[in-house]
């Protein structure tokens, strides 16, 4: 795997904002990224990479989903800082995003705040029009454009460093992202078990839902619930015959095949491990409580 790293190839633009003194890399011939047109997959995520310097995402129109090691989320109208060494792949899907990278000295406080995780502030309009004059800048060949570059860099980092202090600012940090995990596959996995009582569901049926490896997955399942992804299955699988007992007159042998027991005996002993009772006596009693 191949990591992206900053280096003098790069353009550079330095500029000073107060006591901060700002170097500003440009990728390519353009900030302005291309849209894709699928959705993010396993080839994204093996496709991570890091940088040796912050980056920078202005998403000004459609969305631009964000690929990492722990997550996958999707960003609109949206400004991201992303720290250095962070794997990532960006992935945008329509309208415009731009991005850049850039590296500063001067206020250590600004640097643990950025440090935390992924930043994520709300784009204005100011922002959008510097950058989007900053990318046509950057485009021509001329004294004056120079000059311009450096000046819109200089108002687009001020605008973006000026509303960190906002309330608005949100900081995504690993923690954070295993808790979205788990509810991404909470809500998959209830989905499925709901809406599709008649297919068996697998790990990698999950896994590739939420855009995780199937490793992955199962250490969250592991860390959050405190048993395994079959274990996990097996409880929600009882959930869903229990109400079936109860509110259905559904066979008992019909309700194993139904809910993916294999076979009516383990069902039997996998049920009463959890109730305390065979499931016939279970819905005789709990229809005797009802009356």
């Amino acid at each position: 795997m191949k990591n992206t790293k900053t280096n003098t190839s790069y353009p550079q633009i330095s500029v000073d904002i107060g006591e901060l003194s700002l170097n500003i890399f440009r990728v390519g011939k353009s900030p302005l990224i291309k849209a894709f047109d699928g959705p993010p997959n396993h080839h994204h995520i093996r496709a991570t990479h890091t940088h040796f310097t912050y980056e920078i995402f202005f998403v000004t129109s459609g969305s631009l989903k964000l690929v990492t090691t722990n997550s996958i989320m999707e960003y609109k109208s949206s400004v991201l800082i992303i720290p250095p060494k962070t794997k990532h792949v960006s992935v945008p899907t329509g309208g415009e995003s731009y991005c850049l990278l850039f590296s500063f000295n001067g206020n250590p406080s600004i640097a643990e705040q950025l440090n935390q995780g992924i930043c994520e502030l709300p784009i204005n309009e100011e922002i959008i029009f510097y950058v989007k004059k900053f990318t046509e800048s950057t485009l021509e060949n001329t004294y004056s454009s120079t000059v311009n570059v450096k000046h819109l860099a200089a108002l687009i980092f001020n605008n973006v460093f000026n509303n960190l202090s906002s309330t608005d600012l949100k900081i995504y940090n690993n923690k954070k992202y295993v808790s979205q995990h788990i509810n991404a596959i909470e809500t998959y996995i209830n989905s499925h078990i709901t809406n599709n009582i008649s297919s068996k569901l697998t790990l990698v049926d999950v896994a590739k839902n939420v855009f995780l490896s199937t490793k992955q997955v199962s250490r969250i399942i592991v860390n959050e619930y405190g048993c395994t992804f079959s274990n996990l299955i097996t409880e929600k699988r009882l959930v869903v015959a229990e109400a079936m007992l109860k509110n259905t007159d559904v066979k008992v042998s019909e309700i194993a095949n139904q809910t993916f027991f294999g076979s009516e005996k383990y069902f039997y002993r996998v049920f009463k491990a959890k109730y305390g009772m065979s499931p016939l006596k279970y819905r005789k009693e709990i229809r005797i409580l009802e009356k």
